[in-house]
């Protein structure tokens, strides 16, 4: 064994650097494993990691959402008292404008009756004035004729004016009815009417 053949010594030391050469392969095949396993597992960490932050997320997100529905049902709820305190308000607001507008009708009515009911009796007033002017014009153009008749009557002789037959008649009817007094006469007597 000792003194093996060269040809035996350099088989053996082939083998021998096959074998380190399967065992070094062997080793950078397991080395290259563990660090296959190594990053797989790097990266199932960094899967859970972002499962885990993307839970979150969601949860995060699921709850700002809820947050915002329920804002904006409040918002909704709050808009919607407005709405009928405001429908209320001006349901009033519009019975009292009603209410003012009959009102002022009334008033306008009333005031436009008052009117013409001043206005009739302006009318009415100014009627009667302008028919007791017209009386008192034709009474005063009545004298104003009567004395020019009496002053022409005068500037021709006569002592006063004849009567008309009309009076005359009246005359005569309430003499005739009634009792005709005695009057006493001087003998001689003469009418005073002039021919």
């Amino acid at each position: 064994m000792m003194y093996a053949s060269r040809r035996a010594r350099c088989a053996r030391t082939r083998r021998v650097d096959v074998k380190f050469a399967l065992d070094r392969a062997d080793a950078r095949a397991a080395m290259e494993r563990r660090r296959r396993e190594f990053e797989a597992e790097h990266e199932r960490a960094e899967l859970r990691q972002l499962e885990s932050a993307n839970a979150q997320c969601e949860t995060l997100l699921r709850r700002e959402l809820e947050s915002i529905r329920a804002e904006h049902a409040r918002r909704v709820n709050e808009a919607n008292l407005r709405d009928a305190e405001l429908d209320v308000r001006v349901e009033k607001a519009r019975r009292e404008l009603r209410e003012v507008c009959e009102t002022n009708e009334a008033a306008e009515a009333s005031e436009r009756e008052r009117v013409e009911r001043e206005a009739r009796a302006e009318r009415e007033r100014a009627t009667k004035l302008a028919r007791a002017r017209a009386i008192e014009l034709r009474t005063a153009r009545a004298v104003r004729m009567i004395q020019r008749m009496f002053r022409r009557w005068v500037s021709n002789g006569r002592k006063r004016p004849k009567k008309s037959k009309k009076k005359k008649l009246k005359s005569a009817a309430r003499q005739s009815n009634k009792t005709p007094a005695k009057t006493k006469t001087r003998p001689g007597a003469k009418s005073k009417r002039r021919a």
